[in-house]
């Protein structure tokens, strides 16, 4: 899970320098907001999954 949070985190980032570097038409620049919405609640997702496996693991 770590190593798929770290993953998302990174094509985050790259949808960010696309968008920052003008890499983008509007239709693009559409694609990638809805995109990176996706990578953020996947991202949200398997944290609070580690969270609870952590929490789980102390007991």
């Amino acid at each position: 899970l770590h190593l798929k949070c770290s993953q998302l985190t990174a094509k985050r980032d790259r949808v960010f320098a696309a968008v920052e570097t003008g890499d983008d038409t509007g239709h693009r620049l559409v694609m990638v907001l809805n995109e990176l919405r996706r990578v953020e609640e996947r991202i949200e997702r398997i944290s609070e999954r580690l969270s609870f496996l952590q929490e789980r693991s102390k007991c």
